[in-house]
């Protein structure tokens, strides 16, 4: 039975001082506003399990996400042991509200880093051409357009659609988890492992934690850490892992993401 937490919901949105900033991933800030939501007088209770299918990730990696923000001092934690023993009954979160993230001083920091992107962006706009008049509107609108989306929006590894467009290409249409599972992968491993793995598993895969099983079990067995270590150990000696036949995957492989990127 799913765990049951009381929860102060704010709403399904992230506040932007959060979203903005440059010191948190994607999963950070997403773990963030969930045990901001959860963090009531008492505390936040939610145990890995319930970070582990309200994210649909492993249970480790919801552990490490948690120290993360515990490091960076967002958060707190309190062990609460069983009297007489050292077995721990419950874990509590408390949000530490006394961060700059969270106080005025933040936002307004946040808020003078984009004014500074957007004066350099303007800085280096040439001026348009007495003959360009006709176009001015068109310019502008197109510029201020992609400043909002540059200063609105947070950075996104650039590896991030090629793989996305390739686990579609030979599994399903990617699904919010499926992209967070992506967004973990390329937190730890090469994109070119990736691919290694995407077609490893492609025929057995429902969804791409099955890829990250892939790669967690290359790592953890074989020592398999980055792409190297792949050709070295995986296709030089054996040509198979995981059941799965390399020479076929081999013959599907794109060649430096070529089919999935474009200049």
């Amino acid at each position: 039975m799913a765990e049951r937490y009381d929860r102060r919901f704010e709403g399904v949105w992230i506040p932007r001082n959060i979203w903005l900033s440059e010191t948190l991933t994607l999963q950070e800030k997403a773990f963030l506003v969930e045990i901001k939501s959860l963090d009531n007088e008492h505390g936040c209770f939610a145990s890995n399990e319930h970070f582990s299918k309200f994210f649909q990730l492993s249970k480790s990696r919801c552990s490490e996400v948690i120290n993360k923000l515990k490091e960076k001092n967002l958060i707190a934690l309190e062990l609460k042991y069983i009297p007489g023993t050292k077995q721990v009954e419950k874990r509590i979160i408390r949000v530490n509200y006394g961060h700059e993230i969270f106080s005025e001083r933040g936002i307004r920091n946040l808020e003078e880093g984009i004014r500074e992107v957007e004066a350099g962006i303007r800085n280096t706009e040439a001026p348009p051409s007495e003959k360009a008049e006709d176009n001015n509107t068109v310019f502008n609108n197109t510029t201020n357009n992609t400043k909002d989306r540059q200063t609105d929006s947070p950075v996104i590894n650039p590896n991030f659609e090629p793989i996305k467009q390739l686990f579609e290409s030979k599994v399903r249409v990617a699904t919010l988890a499926d992209c967070n599972n992506i967004h973990e992968a390329l937190d730890f491993y090469e994109p070119e492992l990736i691919i290694e793995a995407i077609l490893t598993g492609a025929n057995s895969a429902r969804s791409f934690k099955y890829i990250l099983s892939i790669l967690d079990n290359w790592r953890k067995e074989l020592g398999v850490k980055t792409y190297a270590d792949w050709q070295v150990k995986i296709n030089a000696e054996t040509k198979r892992s995981n059941g799965s036949n390399y020479g076929q995957a081999q013959s599907q492989k794109p060649s430096v993401f070529g089919d999935y990127c474009s200049d």
